[in-house]
């Protein structure tokens, strides 16, 4: 695995953090590369790890949604209920986004939902369980309704 990317490696990053679905040729020709090239290097950076997959990133207004960030503090929380905790939120059709933090916050879990009454619904169905190894919480909505993580 390369130390250090060479420029047309990060440009490749780069270009491609913006739209991933781009064809091949338009994306050698942002970076100033033959299709051929682009595409070695693209396989090369999937190979070594570096591109380790892509994702689709919704805007959820279009959809009539909204994505209500929840940011928790958890006390008590053994290996095994994390396991299950985070088994279970995987499981939940309205969580679109669920990640382990540093920092002031544990976790952050995302909650699409059509307005803050359902939001509330589905946390409180989802957290049920959980609710007793929670410290402390805040959400935020996200007014922009763009989540890309």
């Amino acid at each position: 695995m390369p130390e250090i990317l060479d420029l047309k490696d990060r440009k490749i990053i780069y270009v491609l953090d913006f739209d991933a679905r781009m064809p091949l040729s338009v994306l050698a020709k942002k970076v100033g590369l033959s299709k051929q090239v682009t595409k070695y290097r693209l396989d090369n950076l999937q190979k070594t790890g570096i591109i380790q997959g892509f994702y689709t990133d919704i805007n959820a207004s279009k959809i009539d949604l909204a994505i209500y960030l929840v940011y928790l503090n958890l006390h008590h929380f053994t290996p095994d209920v994390e396991k299950q905790f985070l088994s279970h939120i995987s499981q939940q059709k309205n969580v679109g986004l669920n990640v382990s933090i540093n920092g002031k916050w544990d976790y952050c879990i995302g909650i699409w939902a059509e307005s803050v009454i359902h939001f509330k619904n589905y946390y409180q169905d989802i957290m049920k369980d959980y609710e007793k190894y929670i410290k402390n919480k805040t959400n935020n909505f996200k007014k922009n309704n763009k989540l890309g993580i």
